[in-house]
């Protein structure tokens, strides 16, 4: 004795397929563009890192020994370190509760002079 499976529940069985199959696709798009976001905010903080290591090096520098050649590398940070600050919270802000949990940034002493 051989059990034959109806036409509607085939194509019952077909369409919730098909829509697991939609469901799971945009789920999985959805986690490409947070990886994608995440991506981008890393790149955002090692950039900012390098910049304010740079900035350290160039007053590690000059602080023992006085000469002012020694802060070209705080200068050269300088003058794109408040423009990494100030983009920084913008690809943060994208979550909630990333937002509501970020400090302002302080603005950077670009009026230090040595």
């Amino acid at each position: 004795m051989r059990r034959e499976i109806s036409p509607l529940v085939f194509a019952g069985l077909v369409m919730f397929s098909m829509g697991l199959t939609v469901s799971s696709t945009r789920q999985l798009w959805h986690s490409v563009a947070w990886v994608e976001h995440s991506d981008t905010v890393l790149l955002e903080l090692e950039a900012l890192l390098s910049l304010v290591k740079d900035a350290e090096t160039g007053e590690r520098a000059y602080l023992p020994t006085g000469k002012p050649d020694y802060l070209a590398p705080y200068v050269a940070a300088s003058a794109g370190l408040q423009t990494r600050l100030d983009t920084l919270p913008k690809p943060l802000t994208a979550t909630p509760t990333a937002a509501d949990s970020l400090p302002a940034a302080p603005p950077w002493p670009l009026s230090w002079h040595f």
